[in-house]
C-alpha cells in the first residue's frame, strides 16, 4: 500500500509551501526527500500502459495503477491533490530554478548568442550565473541533475496530472530554452557532443528526459503564428539544431542498445522514449512547414543497400530504427520497402503476377451508376478478393455492352471513376476545405447507408494504392493522420485547422490571442450548429452549456472546438473509412511515412515524367515495335514539341493519370501498350481513339502535317 509514502509527499510539499525553506542550503534535502519518495510510488505501482484492466481502478493521482482508494474518502483525495499541485506552483518553480540554480524565469532582456544566425533570431537566455560554461559535473551541473531527476519521475509517476504538470512547467516561462542551453553548455567544448559520448545511465540523461518532456509539451501546443513568426521559446535555427542533435542521439542509442547480441531491448529505456516524442513532434511540425535543412533527417551513414539487407535478414537494429526513426532512411527506399510488403502479402495470399491466376471477381456497372453498381456488388466480397482481380464489363443506359478486354485497363477506368464520383462534394459524403483538401462530411447522414458506403470508399483507395495505381485526390492532413494513425496525446488538431476551414481557423486564432477580457465576448464551452434547418447545440465538455470562456480557459477551448469540428462530429465516418482502407492495406505499412509522403502515395509526384523511362517500359502490339516510324515520330513530339502541361495532359490520356507513378514506368499497373489496330475506311467516320491521336499529335491519316 502506497497510501502512507503519498500522504507523507503531499504533506511535505505542504508543510514546505507554508513555512518556506530556511535556507538554501536545505533545497537539496527537499528535493531528494520528494525524489526518494515518488522513485518509491513509482516501484510500488505498474506504471506500464496506464490501461484499465480487470485488477487495476482509476486512482486521481496515479491513473490506472493497483493501488487501492478505499482507505482514502473524497474529501482526502481533493487534499491531497490540491497539496501535490503545489510542486509546480509558481512559487516552487521560482525557488527551485531562479534562486537555486539561479535561472532568471521572469528575465526579459534579450541576451544575444554568439552565432550570427541567433542573433537574427535572439530569444530569452540563461541567466548571468549559467552565462558561461560550466564544467562537466560542476556543483551547478550537479544540483540541475537532481532536481531535473525529480520532476522526470513525477512526470512519469503522477501520469493523472503529467497534462497539467507539464503545462505549468513548459509554458509562461523560459525554463525550456535555459535546459536547452544548459545542454548545449555541459562542458568548456561542445555540451552535444558531451551527450552524444554519454551512456543511458549517466545522471546527465536525466536533464536530457526533462528538457524532451517539457519541449515536447512546449512545441505541441504552439500554433503556426506563435512557432514560425513569434518564435516565442525557440528560434527556428535553434529548432533545427534541437531536431539534428536529438536525431543523431537516438540512431547513436539504438546503435548501442542493439551492438549487444545479448538481452536486445524490445522497446526503447525511458529516456529514449523521451526524445523519442519531442524529436517526432518537430519532425511533424517540419513536414508541415520546413525549417531544418532538406536533407537534415537522412542519415548518412545508413546505407540504404545495407540497411535493406539488414532488415531482410531480421536484424533488430533494422527493425528499431523501421519502428522508431523511419525518417532517417530516404523516401525511395521505404517506398521500395512497401511495395515488399504489398507483395509479401501477395505471396501469403498466393496470388502471382499474371492477374489470371488470380481469383477474379466479375461484375457488371451502368456508366451513370458507377458507384451504385460497384458498392452492391463489391461489398459483400472478402478484403482477400478485393486485394485479387476484379473484371469490369460496362453496359450504356440502354443495357448494351460496351466493347473492350479488360486486362486491368477497363477496372482502372472503373476505379478512377468510382472514386472521382464518391469524393465529389455534391454527393455530401465528402467536403473540400482549403485548396479543395478532401475530408469526410458530417452531412453524409443523408445517404441511408452512409457508413458502409464510407467503409467501400475505403476499401477502394487501398485497392488503388494496392495496385500501385495513382488517384489524383489532394486530402486533408488531419484525414491523413487518422489513416497514419498517427493521432498521439501530443498531437493537436488545432494546428491543421487552416486545412479544414480558414474561416473557423481564424475565428478560433483571434480567440486565444486575444488581449483583452475574453468574457467580453460571450462565449460557452458549446458549439451551436444549423444541420438541414435545425439548430443543435453540443457541449465541448460536461455542462459547457453553463460554462463560460475566460482567459484562463480559453487555450482549452479553441482545442475542444478544433476537435469537435475535426474528429468528434466526424469521427463516426473516420472510422468507417479508416476500417475499410486499412482492410487492405495494413497500418503497419505505412508506419514509416509521414502525412506528405502518404499523400504523395495516393497522388503520385508533381514533377514531369521522365520520357526515356516510359519509352523503356512501353510494349507494342499489332505490328507496332520501337523502331516503327509512327512511334518514331511519337516519341519525337513527346520529347521536343509538348511541354510539361502537354505532357502531363498525353499521360492523362493514355493513364488516366497526368503523375507518373512513384517509382517509374516499371511500376504502372497495366503495362503501357500500344497497339496498332486496322480499321476499314468505313469505320473512320465517327470519332475512335486513332482519330483522336491522330488530332493530338496533329497526324493525318498515313502522314504528319507539314510541321
Amino acid at each position: 500500500d502506497t497510501t502512507p509514502a503519498l500522504n507523507l509527499l503531499c504533506n511535505l510539499v505542504h508543510l514546505v509551501h507554508i513555512c518556506k525553506v530556511p535556507s538554501l542550503d536545505y533545497v537539496e534535502l527537499y528535493v531528494r526527500s520528494v525524489s526518494h519518495l515518488v522513485d518509491y510510488i513509482q516501484k510500488c505501482v505498474d506504471t506500464r500502459g496506464k490501461k484499465q484492466t480487470a485488477s487495476k481502478q482509476w486512482h486521481p493521482i496515479l491513473g490506472w495503477s493497483e493501488m487501492s482508494t478505499v482507505s482514502l474518502s473524497q474529501p482526502s483525495m481533493s487534499r491531497l491533490s490540491s497539496q501535490i499541485r503545489l510542486l509546480w506552483n509558481r512559487d516552487t518553480l521560482i525557488l527551485l530554478f531562479q534562486d537555486y540554480l539561479g535561472l532568471d524565469l521572469h528575465k526579459e532582456e534579450i541576451i544575444k548568442s554568439q552565432t550570427a544566425a541567433e542573433k537574427r533570431h535572439p530569444i530569452f537566455r540563461i541567466a548571468s550565473s549559467l552565462s558561461k560554461k560550466p564544467k562537466l559535473h560542476s556543483e551547478k551541473i550537479r544540483q540541475s541533475i537532481f532536481i531535473c531527476h525529480m520532476y522526470a519521475s513525477i512526470l512519469s509517476t503522477l501520469s493523472n496530472f503529467h497534462r497539467e504538470a507539464t503545462i505549468s512547467l513548459s509554458c509562461d516561462n523560459n525554463l525550456c530554452s535555459h535546459l536547452w542551453h544548459l545542454l548545449r553548455t555541459l562542458h568548456t567544448g561542445d555540451g552535444l557532443k558531451t551527450l552524444l559520448d554519454c551512456s543511458l545511465s549517466d545522471p546527465l540523461m536525466d536533464i536530457l528526459q526533462f528538457f524532451s518532456e517539457c519541449t515536447c509539451f512546449c512545441i505541441s501546443i504552439q500554433d503556426s503564428k506563435e512557432l514560425y513568426e513569434d518564435q516565442l521559446y525557440f528560434s527556428l535555427d535553434e529548432l533545427a539544431q534541437i531536431a539534428n542533435f536529438l536525431n543523431r542521439f537516438l540512431f547513436n542509442s539504438i546503435n548501442s542498445l542493439c551492438s549487444s547480441k545479448i538481452n536486445s531491448p524490445t522497446e526503447l529505456p525511458t529516456v529514449l522514449t523521451s526524445v523519442h516524442g519531442l524529436l517526432m513532434v518537430l519532425y511533424e511540425r517540419d513536414c508541415r512547414k520546413s525549417f531544418c535543412k532538406e536533407d537534415m533527417w537522412i542519415l548518412k551513414e545508413l546505407k540504404s543497400s545495407s540497411f535493406l539487407h539488414e532488415l531482410e535478414k531480421g536484424l533488430h537494429r533494422s527493425n528499431m530504427i523501421l519502428e522508431y526513426m523511419p525518417h532517417a532512411i530516404p523516401f525511395e527506399q521505404r517506398l521500395k520497402l512497401f511495395r515488399r510488403f504489398v507483395q509479401d502479402d501477395r505471396k501469403s495470399l498466393n496470388y502471382g503476377d499474371d492477374i489470371f491466376s488470380q481469383p477474379m471477381t466479375r461484375i457488371k456497372v451502368i456508366r451513370g451508376r458507377i458507384l451504385e453498381d460497384g458498392f452492391n456488388q463489391l461489398r459483400a466480397i472478402s478484403s482477400d478478393l478485393i486485394k485479387a482481380q476484379i473484371s469490369v464489363r460496362f453496359f450504356n443506359a440502354q443495357g448494351l455492352e460496351e466493347p473492350g478486354i479488360d486486362q486491368m485497363g477497363v477496372f482502372k477506368e472503373f476505379l478512377e471513376n468510382l472514386i472521382k464520383q464518391a469524393f465529389d462534394p455534391n454527393m455530401s459524403l465528402f467536403r473540400g476545405g482549403v485548396n479543395n483538401q478532401i475530408y469526410p462530411s458530417y452531412l453524409s447522414f443523408i445517404h441511408d447507408t452512409h457508413l458502409e458506403l464510407f467503409h467501400f470508399i475505403g476499401c477502394m483507395l487501398g485497392k488503388a494504392i494496392y495496385n500501385g495505381l495513382i488517384m489524383e485526390l489532394n486530402f486533408a492532413p488531419f484525414f491523413l493522420r487518422y489513416l497514419l494513425q498517427q493521432t498521439s496525446i501530443m498531437y493537436s488538431l488545432f494546428d491543421d485547422l487552416p486545412s479544414f476551414n480558414q474561416e473557423l481557423s481564424n475565428s478560433l486564432s483571434y480567440i486565444k490571442h486575444y488581449d483583452g477580457d475574453i468574457e467580453d465576448l460571450e462565449l460557452y464551452f458549446c458549439i451551436q450548429e444549423d444541420r438541414m434547418g435545425q439548430v443543435v447545440s453540443y457541449d465541448l465538455k460536461q455542462d459547457g452549456s453553463q460554462i463560460q470562456v475566460n482567459n484562463d480557459n480559453k487555450i482549452s477551448y479553441v482545442h475542444l472546438a478544433a476537435t469537435f469540428y475535426m474528429h468528434t462530429q466526424i469521427k463516426k465516418q473516420i472510422s468507417a473509412f479508416c476500417r475499410g482502407f486499412h482492410s487492405i492495406i495494413d497500418p503497419a505499412w505505412l508506419s514509416c511515412f509521414s502525412v506528405p509522403e502518404l499523400q504523395k502515395l495516393i497522388a503520385g509526384d508533381s514533377q514531369s515524367f521522365d520520357i526515356s523511362d516510359l519509352k523503356h517500359h512501353t510494349e507494342y502490339h499489332g505490328g507496332y515495335h520501337s523502331g516503327h516510324k509512327v512511334i518514331s515520330w511519337l516519341w519525337d513530339i513527346l520529347a521536343n514539341e509538348f511541354d510539361v502541361e502537354e505532357r502531363g495532359k498525353f499521360l492523362k490520356f493514355v493513364t488516366s493519370c497526368s503523375k507518373p507513378p512513384l517509382m517509374g514506368f516499371a511500376h504502372l499497373h497495366p503495362r503501357f501498350a500500344i497497339r496498332c489496330v486496322e480499321l476499314a475506311e468505313d469505320d473512320l467516320r465517327d470519332d475512335t481513339v486513332g482519330s483522336v491521336l491522330r488530332g493530338v499529335f496533329s497526324i493525318k491519316r498515313g502522314k504528319l502535317s507539314p510541321e
